[in-house]
């Protein structure tokens, strides 16, 4: 990987469904070159060996249609990071960009990666990008029974409720058998059976809630209490303006991971011990029951964090104290 020292140009990279719109600065905002090329591996091989490793490329996240373009470049040593939509919309706003098309897009990531010198995503080994894919169809596919579920229950017509049972009993069986691929692919890695097995030492902590954390927050254990509190969207945010104060909230963030860190939760405040007391000493303060549980979300994830990062099973000490760096 490439330090910030070592970057001499930076490319904005806009992905299409057809094409690629790259847009590459020097260090002083000069651009050097400006062109569009098919989202294809030769063309973007080739657009990875012009760039060169002395280069840092940002990319917005586009359904998925950046994850080629992304791994073509990280595999070339370039610096890639992939950032949100929305913040870079705004990051052209602040600047006065209010025209929107996909060569100035390209011009916008590549002055944000000049001016920002973002720091460049984590790298997955074929094994955790299969798993992270596998982890998400398992999510549509629950996703989807749960609504033909909710139709069966509101249906009288019986045709129809037979149709949406065989519905529910064929991705129940898409379900068993996506569930099966991820175990043999969790398996298959001794890196995240071992790690799988160190997050479900935790109180709440199931099998898939393992699973989903390895699959959508492979930064845990590598980020520090903000940073990993902000990722997962269950970071408390100040809203205040002169003598104005707003509500503290929680914004953005990853809303798959806040889910899964949300039913943790929900389990583990059921059980007698720490996180049930600390629930029930919120909500005697007047706190709404979700926000009680997000924030014991928060304090499970900061825990977890930490048991990542120090390689150290569950203790019931750390609710209370943390783990000593």
């Amino acid at each position: 990987m490439t330090t910030n020292d070592s970057i001499e140009i930076f490319a904005g990279i806009d992905v299409s469904k057809a094409n690629v719109d790259v847009c590459v600065l020097n260090a002083e905002g000069q651009q050097l070159w400006s062109e569009r090329v098919p989202r294809q591996g030769v063309a973007l091989q080739q657009l990875a060996v012009r760039l060169g490793p002395q280069c840092c490329a940002v990319l917005e996240a586009t359904g998925g249609l950046e994850a080629l373009p992304a791994a073509l470049l990280e595999t070339a040593g370039i610096r890639t990071v992939v950032e949100n939509p929305a913040k870079m919309r705004h990051y052209a706003l602040s600047h006065g960009w209010l025209e929107k098309t996909d060569r100035l897009d390209a011009r916008v990531l590549a002055e944000f990666a000049r001016e920002r010198r973002p720091r460049p995503r984590r790298r997955r080994d074929t094994q955790q990008q299969a798993v992270a894919k596998l982890v998400t169809r398992r999510s549509q596919l629950v996703g989807l029974r749960a609504t033909e579920r909710i139709r069966l229950r509101g249906e009288n017509e019986a045709f129809c409720r037979q149709s949406i049972g065989a519905v529910i009993e064929a991705l129940s069986k898409l379900i068993a058998a996506c569930e099966q691929q991820i175990r043999q692919q969790v398996e298959a890695s001794p890196q995240l059976l071992a790690r799988a097995a160190l997050l479900r030492t935790a109180p709440g902590v199931g099998e898939w809630t393992a699973y989903a954390l390895l699959a959508w927050l492979p930064e845990l254990g590598e980020c520090n209490r903000g940073e990993i509190a902000k990722l997962a969207g269950v970071a408390p945010l100040v809203q205040q303006s002169g003598q104005w104060r707003g509500q503290v909230k929680i914004r953005g963030g990853r809303a798959r991971v806040r889910s899964a860190l949300y039913l943790a939760s929900l389990s583990t405040v059921r059980r007698d011990g720490y996180w049930r007391d600390f629930y029930l000493r919120l909500l005697t303060r007047g706190k709404q029951k979700k926000v009680g549980l997000i924030a014991v979300a928060h304090k499970l994830l900061l825990v977890l964090n930490q048991m990542v990062a120090h390689g150290c099973p569950w203790d019931s000490s750390y609710s209370r104290h943390g783990i000593a760096a």
